[in-house]
This record gives C-alpha cells, structure tokens and sequence, in this order.
C-alpha cells in the first residue's frame, strides 16, 4: 500500500503518503488532501504558516518524515509528542452499529482533546504504537486495549472544562483549514484582552503576577491528564512560560499552549474569532491545495545547522553531529546560506613545510610558525612532527 514493508506505519504523520495515493488511485484523494485531512497534520496546519504546511506534506509524501515533529515544534514543546490513539466507547458502539467495525476518528486525536463532544464522555486511550509495542501493526480500536487516560474518573469541573475545550479545538482547527491562524498576531489580542481584564499598567506593562495566578487556577482541573503534567505547578514557573508565549517566539510553539490561553481568555471559539478579525490577526490567503509529490521538502536540520554554527560558533564538523547529518552535506548547506567556512589545508605544499621548517631552526615559536601555515596546532602534534623529521631537537 505505502511501497515498503515498514512505510505509513506511523499513525499521526505518515510517510510514503505519494505511494499510496497511486497504489489507491487516489481513491481516498491526492496527496496534499489526505496529509491535510486524514492525518493530524489536519490539527498543527491550522497553526502553521502555509509554507510550513507545504514542506510538511512534501515531507510526508516522500520516504521519511524524520525531523517533521522538530519541525512543527511538538518535540520542543515538552507535550508528549507520540500522540497516543484516543477512542470513545459510545462512537466504537455506534461505528459497528453502522459500518460494522469500530475506527479511530481524527477529530479525537487532537492534542487536548480528552472529551467527545459528540457523546460528552471522556475519551480512552491506547497504549499501543505510542510506546512502541506493535507500533508496525495496523490497528483498529478495542475495548480490551483501551483504558483511561487518568488514575481516577475525571471530577465533574474537569469533565466540563475538557468538553469546553475540546469544542474550542475542534472548531478552531476546523476553521484553521480554510483561514489558518498567525500565531504572530495572537499577542496583540491577547493583550487587549488583558486590557480589559485591568491587567496592564500604564502604557504597555503587563502584570505578569496576576495573569500566572489566574492561568494557574485556569489549569488545576486539566492536570487530572498526563498531557498536561508539563503545565507549571507554581506562580514563578507559570510567569515565565507565560512570558515566553506573550513575547514573538524565535522558534515554533505548540499550538495547544496557545489554545489553553484562548479558551481560559475567551470562552468559545465564535467570541476568540471575533477578537482575531477585530484585530486582523487571519492570513489573508491559504495555500493552493496542489503540492506535487516530488516536491522537494525542506530538510529542518539546515537552519538549526546554520543556528549552531552562526549564533554559537560550532564547528561544522560538531555542529554536523549534533543535528545529525555527515560533514560532507553539512558543508553544502552551510555553502549554500552564504555561510564562510574555514578549512585547514588537506595537505601542505612542500615550499610551505619547508618554510615552516626554516623557521623552526631558526627557534621561531611553534605557535606563530603552525599559525603562519594555516594549520592547526592547538595540542603541538603536528609541529613535533615536523621537528622530528628535521631532526631539531624541542625543548618545551
């Protein structure tokens, strides 16, 4: 189906999805249809830039989708980012009743979704694929598979809060696929918002105690949750998460952090919306719905490459390592941002190891005469070399 044993086995952002649209005929659409509306890049493209959205269906359309949570900022975002599979027990009784078999429906596999808002029951969860059992099994949901997400039954405030938000999300990201959201243009309304909650003093200060306490008090009914356990536990750790939301990010953010605040400020979707078009804070236009397969994906290691070499003067050999990838394309892409590089020389001329030789019979220092060769000399290796072959006897 996917062109591979071990392809599309992934259950939240698949792979090989331009192999399936042709070994189906695109029965179940093109390729650009099924990444946008059959996977949960259905829920992070809401939030996302177009160009974003693009590069992450180029990727999914190809032979691996490795970096794409990096990518979309889920595994910054100390939310689990192995998505576990959700399912309601009155929708799995009502599946068999009309189709004959139970599956898993997309809309309950949005990050903060806990509730069904069709049923108004929490939502039980999977422990398989998410932890790695089974995760290259096909799998269909199952009472005996099934169990809830927290210790105990959810407390009737939490239950309310849950099915509140999960209204919030699925209208929004529904929504989100026409018109998608600027992240960008949230903290302008966030901030009138605050205003009016008589949260800011003078002209522009934010007071930021306030605004942690009330989100703190906001939270405690959702830590019933594991998602939710990265949320801060006092007022000093909420204000400087807090912070980093009401500030323009360097970085992707997850959306859900930005839902949680949009349903504590707002309430309901319709009263954010009205908010966001006051402000207009909406993209003006949404990506076409064609993205060839073989468009070329955007490999996300290239800019934090290019971070860790320009902002904090990593070599391109470490800064290869550390993102993964060899020397060899490491130095492509640095050539390619424009980026200079400084090479030592494979392999010394011999007028300049003679030159350098002279210099150290003469008693030149080894550092100022390995600087003027262009060669490294940070342990002394090379030039005790040289002196070795010369027979010039070094005295440290």
């Amino acid at each position: 189906m996917f062109g591979s044993a071990r392809a599309g086995v992934h259950h939240d952002l698949p792979n090989s999805l331009g192999a399936f649209a042709q070994r189906t005929n695109a029965l179940l659409g093109e390729v650009d249809s099924i990444a946008r509306e059959r996977t949960l890049l259905n829920f992070y493209a809401a939030f996302a830039p177009p160009d974003e959205t693009a590069n992450a269906v180029a990727c999914m359309s190809g032979a691996s989708v490795a970096h794409l949570k990096l990518r979309l900022g889920i595994l910054t975002s100390r939310f689990r980012a192995n998505h576990p599979l959700k399912a309601c027990p009155q929708c799995m009784e009502q599946d068999l009743r009309e189709t004959g078999w139970a599956y898993w429906h997309l809309k309950h596999q949005f990050p903060g979704v806990w509730m069904c808002t069709a049923h108004q029951q929490p939502l039980l969860q999977s422990a398989l694929k998410a932890n790695g059992v089974e995760r290259f099994q096909w799998l269909l949901p199952r009472l005996n598979d099934l169990h809830s997400a927290s210790t105990k039954y959810p407390e009737a405030a939490s239950c309310s809060v849950l099915l509140s938000l999960a209204v919030l999300i699925e209208h929004l990201v529904q929504s989100g696929a026409f018109e998608p959201l600027l992240l960008r243009g949230l903290h302008e309304v966030y901030r009138e918002e605050f205003r009016a909650r008589g949260w800011v003093a003078g002209a522009a200060s934010l007071r930021t105690g306030q605004i942690a306490a009330a989100f703190l008090s906001y939270c405690e009914p959702l830590r019933c949750i594991p998602e939710f356990a990265s949320l801060a536990q006092d007022e000093e750790g909420m204000a400087t998460q807090l912070g980093r939301l009401l500030r323009h990010p360097r970085s992707g953010t997850h959306p859900l952090r930005h839902l949680l605040l949009i349903h504590w400020l707002f309430g309901t979707a319709q009263r954010f919306e009205l908010a966001m078009k006051s402000k207009g804070a909406y993209t003006q236009s949404t990506v076409p719905n064609t993205v060839l397969p073989r468009f070329a994906a955007i490999d996300p290691r290239m800019d934090h490459l290019h971070r860790l070499i320009q902002e904090e003067g990593q070599s391109v050999r470490k800064a290869a390592s550390l993102v993964g990838v060899d020397p060899q394309p490491a130095l492509i892409w640095a050539a390619k941002a424009g980026i200079e590089i400084s090479r030592r020389p494979q392999k010394l001329s011999t007028n300049v190891r003679a030159r350098a030789i002279r210099e150290l019979r003469k008693g030149a220092d080894k550092e100022q005469v390995a600087s003027r060769a262009g060669v490294a000399n940070s342990d002394g290796r090379l030039v005790r070399l040289w002196l070795k072959r010369a027979r010039i006897r070094c005295i440290d």
